[in-house]
């Protein structure tokens, strides 16, 4: 079990209860989650390795209460639907003042992983990740696993779905009794060559229990597709999902759905070679929030090599309102996106170049991180990094300001000795308020 972050760390864990192929722990007894609005620094930086390889991912709720999760024990690079091994998925609800901590896993016999979590309105969080099973042919695969979970860490509902190939999920996202998770299917390579290539899909149904009867919608094109975004509004009857294509229109693209899952038209946000859409965010007012990369300028001055772009839409993808363009001198390549309460937008990319000339890259890729006000303007850029290869997975805003991005690294990204570890180790790295 990995070492958990911030005051957690002080504290020993309850005892693990199985409950079919997962564990739970029991937490301790009952106390009031954070005040809403209440500040809840998150975690100071961390860098940890439970044996194996490990990912962390970070997400918040809406009273500042803080979830790390991901996998630990696994393999990374084994084989072509990484990772490998006995990896453990995990959620982990971090301790801070006046709360108590809890982990749930996710552990079968084989490679279980937690891809994405969302925190919902009661307190509750939705869960997707996958499990390793043997399809009839002896083929290893993943299979999707959805979850929910109560404020305390117990498994509400758990299922199981998908069709071969290997799904990935990506996000999940939710507008009342309506849900959906996306993500992209992982290369099917039964014997020596390659019988499909990624291809997107997205899982949508309503209600407040387990899917039952769900709309499953996945691509089927000659060439590589991800998916890596998905929002929803149930009053327009819409789901956007955020996807990269490789084949015509190749680029960035917004394919808008109906609740029910029916396709009504695909926007090409960046248009080209090397143009993706990863991420895409409904914002209080209706407007929308596009984000990916591009070797194209889009608006602003390139950067240099592949930039990352932010970019706001009305609420019918009709009118681009700003778009802002930044990056290193490099390569750069957006992970993930949030919006803060106050507003600001936060992002992280892999970058593979340096933002001054004078300060190079660190290594394999460093992070980026950047903010914008609402209105596109840069409120902060930085870029931090090891000697190995760092790589962001999710990026969250804390409750006193504070910018969290969790993710695996081969190098000492928090220090001590330089170059590369023997493992990936997971981290979270903490940038303060106005940093």
């Amino acid at each position: 079990m990995p070492r958990l972050l911030g005051a957690t760390a002080a504290l020993a864990l309850p005892a693990l209860v199985a409950c079919g192929d997962n564990l739970a722990t029991v937490p301790a007894d009952a106390a009031a989650p954070p005040d809403a609005g209440a500040c809840n620094a998150g975690p100071a930086d961390r860098q940890w390795n439970a044996g194996g390889d490990n990912q962390a991912a970070i997400a918040v709720g809406a009273r500042g209460e803080i979830y790390q999760y991901g996998f630990d024990h696994g393999a990374i690079g084994a084989d072509n639907i990484d990772p490998a091994g006995d990896a453990t998925g995990y959620v982990e609800r971090l301790a801070g003042p006046g709360w108590p901590a809890w982990r749930y896993e996710l552990a079968t016999s084989d490679t279980d992983v937690i891809d994405a979590l969302e925190v919902l309105p009661d307190g509750h969080l939705r869960i997707a990740g996958r499990s390793r099973v043997a399809r009839p042919d002896g083929r290893p695969e993943f299979e999707l696993v959805l979850a929910e979970l109560d404020a305390d860490g117990r498994e509400v509902w758990r299922t199981r779905l998908g069709l071969p190939p290997s799904e990935r999920p990506r996000q999940l996202a939710s507008d009342g009794d309506h849900h959906v998770v996306a993500g992209y299917h992982d290369t099917y390579t039964p014997t020596n060559f390659v019988v499909s290539w990624e291809d997107p899909f997205l899982v949508a149904w309503s209600g407040a229990g387990a899917p039952s009867s769900p709309t499953f919608e996945t691509f089927d094109t000659p060439s590589t597709d991800f998916a890596d975004g998905v929002a929803i509004d149930a009053a327009r009857d819409e789901i956007l999902l955020a996807s990269t294509a490789t084949v015509n229109p190749k680029g960035g693209i917004i394919t808008r759905y109906s609740l029910a899952g029916v396709k009504r038209d695909a926007i090409v946000i960046a248009p080209g070679f090397g143009a993706t859409a990863a991420a895409v965010r409904r914002l209080p007012d209706g407007d929308v929030l596009i984000a990916g990369s591009t070797i194209a300028p889009l608006g602003d001055t390139p950067a240099g090599g592949q930039d990352v772009y932010v970019a706001r839409y009305d609420a019918g993808l009709a009118t681009r309102r700003w778009v802002r363009q930044l990056g290193t001198d490099d390569g750069d390549f957006l992970i993930d996106l949030t919006v803060a309460a106050d507003g600001s937008i936060w992002g992280v990319a892999e970058a593979l170049g340096a933002l001054d000339p004078a300060t190079p890259n660190r290594g394999a890729s460093d992070l980026l991180v950047f903010g914008l006000e609402p209105d596109g303007a840069v409120r902060a850029i930085t870029a931090r990094g090891s000697g190995g290869d760092d790589r962001p997975t999710r990026i969250a805003v804390d409750a006193c300001g504070g910018v969290l991005v969790a993710g695996t690294t081969n190098g000492d990204l928090i220090g001590g000795t330089p170059g590369a570890r023997a493992r990936w180790d997971a981290f979270v790295v903490r940038f303060a308020p106005g940093a």
